[in-house]
């Protein structure tokens, strides 16, 4: 989880931003090492 967290903080610029992240992280987390 804390590859999650440094991809959403990568660009905390807006509040989409975030939401677009979290997305994403949600990938890179289902994704294997």
């Amino acid at each position: 989880p804390g590859r999650v967290r440094v991809a959403v903080r990568l660009r905390p610029r807006n509040a989409e931003e975030l939401v677009a992240d979290a997305d994403f992280a949600d990938c890179v987390e289902l994704q294997p090492e």
